[in-house]
């Protein structure tokens, strides 16, 4: 990124959090979202990203293996 770019980015961003539908000084509010979130969920969805890393590799192994079991 040039400087200018860098410095059109800078004036840009600075400019939009002046105007104040967009700079929200509270902050936002996630207690809805957070509070459903249990560690049973998090536990579940750890689960569900491993088995999805992991089944590709598992499956190619046990084609691999039953292949070798019919001889080919």
């Amino acid at each position: 990124m040039t400087k200018l770019n860098l410095f059109f980015t800078v004036v840009f961003a600075s400019l939009l959090s002046m105007i104040p539908g967009l700079a929200a000084a509270a902050g936002a509010d996630y207690s809805g979202l957070v509070s459903v979130v249990d560690a049973s969920t998090i536990v579940t969805a750890i689960g569900a990203i491993a088995a999805v890393m992991f089944l590709p590799t598992v499956a190619k192994w046990g084609f691999r293996k039953v292949m070798s079991m019919l001889g080919r």
